[in-house]
């Protein structure tokens, strides 16, 4: 078993314990900088966490739509939750502490008569993601251009 396995066991322990989610998979390839993913599944809901290059990131899925991963903090701004994050890399605690904070505002808007609204909205947040994404990164070009002609 691997050592990020246990770690998202111990981090989910209380979402776990409780019946509200289940381990559904694991892998861990120690020949590729020890990658790994954990998904857990509960109710309508699927979490996959996943450790790239020892970074670590959180996605979520609906059970019915189980392919299509968005990140997680992304999919509970979609759902409506109060204060949501911003998206971006998180420890396993982190992604443990938001999937029990909002784990129920999740289950709802990943059930099936709320997924085609949440798509809709999933979709222009991804949008507005790559507006900005591409705004900063023409803002970052044009400053080093400006850097090199001094």
């Amino acid at each position: 078993m691997s050592d990020f396995l246990e770690a998202i066991k111990d981090v989910f322990a209380a979402a776990i314990g409780s019946g509200l989610l289940a381990i559904e998979s694991s892998i861990h390839d120690a020949e590729a900088f020890g990658n790994a993913a954990v998904v857990l599944a509960g109710g309508n809901v699927r979490i996959r966490v996943i450790r790239d290059r020892d970074e670590t990131f959180a996605d979520a899925a609906s059970r019915l739509d189980p392919g299509n991963w968005y990140p997680l903090q992304r999919v509970i701004r979609a759902v409506g939750a109060s204060s949501p994050p911003e998206d971006g890399l998180l420890s396993p605690s982190d992604a443990a502490q938001l999937v029990e904070r909002h784990f129920a505002e999740l289950d709802r808007g990943l059930a099936a008569n709320e997924l085609d609204q949440t798509r809709r909205t999933l979709e222009e947040l991804g949008e507005r993601a790559r507006e900005r994404f591409l705004k900063q990164h023409a803002r970052e070009r044009a400053a080093e251009r400006m850097k090199t002609q001094r």
